[in-house]
């Protein structure tokens, strides 16, 4: 099992891309084709797969005493995961059900959500110590 904080921060991301999948797909249905909705359900329910792996191997191998260990077990845990990515890209890809380049975009999901989760609030963090110098400067009466 994951610890508290880990399952509570996979919940909030995995909650994030389950939404933008919906978004997409729905667009996807209306504007284009069914392959290209299941490309992206496939590809967002892979990649939350993966992620969720990976949080989970992370937590073992952390947790391991002997580097050889954990390094062989890192290793075979990323063995298991680049199988099933590209077992699951192999069948799109010899597929015509699946969209290929859709479901790439799902399997990016992840990525781009936690970028843009970053973006986001290393400019808020940076807007706020802004505009609290500016207020700082203003209370002191400094007219720089």
């Amino acid at each position: 099992m994951l610890p508290q904080n880990v399952e509570a921060e996979f919940k909030k991301i995995a909650k994030r891309v389950t939404i933008v999948v919906l978004l997409l797909a729905t667009s996807a249905f209306v504007f284009s084709n069914i392959s290209v909705v299941w490309g992206i359900i496939i590809g967002g329910m892979m990649a939350i797969t993966n992620f969720r792996l990976i949080a989970l191997s992370t937590v073992q191998i952390l947790e391991l005493t002997s580097p050889t260990q954990a390094k062989a077990k890192a290793i075979v845990k990323y063995l298991i995961r680049a199988s099933l990515t590209i077992g699951v890209m192999y069948v799109s890809f010899t597929n015509d059900w699946i969209s290929f380049p859709a479901l790439v975009v799902g399997l990016l999901l992840v990525k781009y959500i936690i970028l843009f989760e970053a973006v986001y609030l290393f400019v808020k963090n940076s807007m706020k110590e802004f505009f609290h110098k500016q207020k700082l400067k203003y209370e002191r009466g400094d007219n720089r």
